[in-house]
């Protein structure tokens, strides 16, 4: 057992003599110390001679205690006694010093002296010398963020979590990064993220694209800085970055549209798909029915969210905040309950079975979501005459402006569309009578479908 920790110290201490030029040319002195003569308080053999130590790391002082000398003098007299003390403590500071003890460490050695011949505590100093040149060196060698967001998405894959955003804009920064194809996590500065933005406006990449972008680097960011073993620099590079460019998404679509789309004629549309695009148009009514929500939440909907005519959900978007965000409770209109009566399946969990699940198939849903908004949506929009093209994402825009517009109160509107109110004003205020609310929600509607 002894011949193995011998054996065990040889191997650790070759490794060190082996860096211990390097490693001394870049030490770090932290702690310094001196004697001193304590003139605040006086005893009968006059004043205690101590010693404080200094830590440059934390700048504070600290005392190691009485040496068990006292004088009277002003100033402290240098016998011989308190001459050897002094160089006991250089040899004791240098110590500690070489082996990058922290301030406490350095007292309990000053205060009890050097170790001698302990080889487990020569062990323990070693290993703590080696790990951190390990960090050093992981320092030096650093990271790049497209190796690590990689690394991200896989333990985000683990916990069950959406992926898709981050696979996105990996690929997006490398395509930025070319040749290059990687950057070190300690080169993301300020600079690159704005080359990044003009980038991304250069290829015609909408603000809120660019936004989202921003978004899921900065978490990949944030979370290697709470690896300290990669040595990412504790900055803030996205501090304020938003502002430099819009990120308000704005749509012209209007009440009087949506009525267009009600009384279309579908003889006007003079396609093989002439279904599937009044399918869409009626899903998409259906959205705005409900309270103006995302096509993924009604992808999401099932029969059991379906209570006492009120359709009951929570956001598919803060899945992962406490409790998954508020509970939405909104009451189906005679539109809504015949769009469900008409394209519903009575056989599946989910009520819109013909639409991907969001869940299950992500690259099936985004491959219906993106032929929707580039193919059926933007000609429905041409048939119908409409001022915009329309979105899968615009209802929500709708139906909170109409809602303003109708001077309906910012809480209701919140509780309709499944944001959080926040603040005091919120806090004092009780549940909310579903009466009034579905009254607000119908002044809505009426724009619309009366």
């Amino acid at each position: 057992m002894y011949t193995c920790k011998i054996a065990h110290l040889i191997a650790k201490a070759c490794i060190i003599i082996a860096k211990k030029i390097t490693f001394a040319i870049n030490k770090i002195v932290m702690i310094s110390a001196e004697v001193i003569l304590d003139k605040r308080v006086k005893s009968k053999k006059g004043y205690p001679v101590k010693i404080r130590v200094y830590c440059s790391k934390n700048k504070i002082h600290r005392s190691a205690g009485s040496i068990g000398i006292y004088q009277n003098g002003p100033e402290l007299s240098l016998s011989n006694e308190i001459k050897r003390r002094q160089l006991d403590l250089i040899e004791e500071v240098n110590y500690c010093n070489d082996n990058l003890l922290s301030l406490n460490e350095s007292i309990n050695v000053i205060k009890n002296g050097i170790p001698i011949d302990d080889i487990d505590t020569e062990i323990q100093l070693l290993e703590k010398r080696l790990e951190i040149l390990r960090q050093k060196k992981g320092k030096e060698k650093g990271i790049g963020i497209i190796e690590f967001g990689y690394k991200f998405i896989e333990e985000k894959i683990l916990n069950n979590e959406s992926v898709g955003l981050y696979h996105s804009v990996l690929s997006i920064f490398k395509k930025f990064l070319a040749p290059n194809e990687d950057l070190n996590l300690n080169k993301l500065t300020r600079e690159v993220l704005l080359e990044f933005i003009t980038y991304n406006k250069k290829n015609k990449v909408s603000d809120a694209s660019i936004s989202t972008y921003l978004s899921k680097l900065k978490a990949i960011y944030k979370e290697s800085q709470l690896r300290s073993s990669l040595g990412v620099k504790q900055d803030n590079p996205f501090i304020k970055l938003k502002e430099s460019f819009s990120t308000k998404v704005e749509y012209d679509i209007t009440a009087e549209d949506l009525k267009k789309l009600i009384t279309l004629d579908f003889n006007l549309i003079q396609d093989r798909y002439r279904s599937k695009y009044i399918i869409n148009i009626h899903i998409l009514l259906f959205q705005f029915a409900i309270g103006g929500h995302d096509l993924i939440d009604v992808a999401n909907l099932k029969w059991k969210n379906i209570k006492k005519g009120r359709i009951e959900f929570k956001r598919f978007k803060l899945r992962y905040k406490p409790q998954g965000g508020i509970l939405i409770s909104n009451k189906l209109s005679d539109f809504a309950l015949s769009v469900i009566e008409r394209y519903g399946d009575k056989e599946s969990e989910r009520i819109f079975s013909f639409i991907p699940c969001p869940e299950t198939n992500e690259a099936k849903y985004k491959i219906y979501l993106n032929v929707l908004n580039r193919a059926y949506l933007p000609k429905i929009s041409k048939i119908a005459g409409l001022s915009e093209t329309l979105k899968t994402k615009a209802t929500r825009y709708i139906f909170r402006t109409i809602a303003g517009n109708l001077m309906i109160d910012s809480y209701i509107i919140m509780l309709l569309q499944g944001h959080t109110p926040q603040g005091m004003t919120f806090g004092y205020m009780g549940h909310l009578n579903y009466e009034v609310q579905d009254r607000e929600h119908r002044k809505v509607l009426d724009t619309v479908f009366s």
